[in-house]
């Protein structure tokens, strides 16, 4: 996929205006065209395998045509989370909401965002600089596995998964 299809701004190059997103995914991965909820879980899979990020504006795209999509937060949900193993040779596998497994590690990490009030917003990233929200009880779940390291000279809480540490914030 190239950029060249891709608007860099808000404006196409010959400098018309994008029409406005009839698309938009809520801060709880629930899909919408034109206000109404995306029920059927096959379309929402499908509308997510032709979604693509650049920068921070999500579209549909396709060989013939492509269309803005308003992501609130995260264009997906990490809403389970599976552990096999321990310590570093520990493998934690997250279930999407569109039910897409991704295996935190190497190319899947898990990333800690400042959030309101002092708090933390998890992440992992899937593919693409897209990423999916780590819903809180998922959260937990990973807090309970918290270890103790040595992690770039301080010491951190976090968890591992494919012999990478990531820190829980």
């Amino acid at each position: 996929m190239t950029d060249e299809i891709l608007p860099k701004d808000a404006t196409e190059p010959g400098g018309e205006s994008l029409p406005p997103a009839h698309f938009r995914i809520d801060r709880d991965g629930k899909w919408y065209y034109r206000g109404s909820l995306i029920a059927r879980p096959a379309m929402v899979r499908l509308f997510a395998s032709i979604l693509r990020r650049v920068g921070d504006e999500y579209y549909l795209v396709t060989p013939v045509e492509r269309e803005r999509v308003m992501v609130e937060d995260a264009p997906f949900i990490a809403q389970a989370m599976a552990v096999d193993g321990t310590g570093c040779g520990q493998i934690l596998r997250f279930t999407t909401n569109i039910d897409q497994e991704i295996t935190a590690g190497p190319d899947h990490e898990i990333i800690i965002v400042p959030g309101v009030n002092h708090g933390i917003k998890p992440y992992i990233y899937l593919r693409e600089g897209m990423r999916a929200l780590i819903t809180r009880s998922v959260y937990y779940q990973m807090a309970e596995l918290a270890v103790e390291e040595k992690w770039h000279g301080a010491t951190r809480y976090g968890i591992w998964s494919q012999g990478r540490f990531f820190p829980l914030g």
